[in-house]
């Protein structure tokens, strides 16, 4: 299945529009790579493929909240809360 998957990126990126959508990959995600490896995430600590899927999900939850929270969404709840 890997060497499929392979295979299928090579011939995707022969193309000039494959190349293309590729070159966007450097500004949209791997920045997100970055932020959370500077947080902490070098490696997974569990072991087992559903182990590991739900430690990617906890970062990527914490990587979301933390841009929502930046971008100033605060739900009225969590307003009502913080204000006493």
């Amino acid at each position: 299945m890997h060497r499929i998957r392979c295979t299928w990126m090579e011939r995707k990126l022969l193309t000039r529009l494959g190349q293309a959508i590729y070159k966007l990959r450097s500004c949209t995600i791997e920045p997100v790579f970055g932020q959370m490896s500077m947080r902490g995430l070098t490696r997974f600590w569990l072991r087992g493929l559903q182990q590991v899927q739900g430690e990617w999900s906890l970062w990527c939850s914490t990587h979301n909240l933390l841009k929502l929270w930046r971008a100033g969404f605060v739900p009225a709840r969590v307003r009502a809360l913080a204000s006493g």
